[in-house]
């Protein structure tokens, strides 16, 4: 099979997520062979060209760990900042709800029913506070080993055997 029929029937890679594509990096260097469109098709997984001409077996194998292990720490560290950012957003806001309730309760004149709702919104949103402020117990990192069989991965040569 050609290089552009292979990636031509991109449905290989539309039918489900994969996390590695591994490809030959003379194939990459060709003009014109529809890498393009394999990799516009590769949604997030990590395209790791490799010269298969002069990697043994060995280090095919060191290449695609070290892949999948930096995946998995990018992944990680956007998922940190992603909950950091939320956690920030959320503090700002209970901080909002705690000035402004303060400020309603300090009114003159305010509805004993009203005062007490005021007064149990403070709580939930003191309560709240209380909880965003709690450092999180610290987790022990996880060591990351990909099996030897990793995640879905679909190697480019293999289309080009068939």
């Amino acid at each position: 099979m050609k290089p552009s029929e292979a990636v031509g029937k991109g449905w290989a890679l539309r039918r489900r997520e994969f996390a590695l594509i591994v490809v030959d990096q003379s194939l990459v260097e060709q003009p014109e062979n529809g890498m393009d469109s394999l990799f516009k098709h590769a949604g997030l997984a990590i395209p790791l060209e490799i010269n298969f001409a002069i990697s043994g077996c060995g280090r095919v194998v060191r290449e695609v760990r070290a892949a999948l292990m930096r995946r998995e720490r990018e992944k990680n560290l956007a998922l940190s900042a992603a909950a950091s950012s939320i956690q920030s957003d959320l503090r700002d806001a209970v901080a909002g709800l705690l000035l402004q309730s303060q400020l309603a309760l300090a009114e003159p004149g305010i509805a004993p029913p009203l005062a007490e709702r005021l007064h149990l919104l403070l709580e939930l949103a003191s309560n709240l506070r209380q909880r965003l402020d709690q450092p999180e117990p610290p987790v022990a990192a996880p060591i990351i080993r990909p099996p030897m069989r990793s995640a879905p991965a679909v190697m480019y040569s293999a289309l080009l055997n068939q």
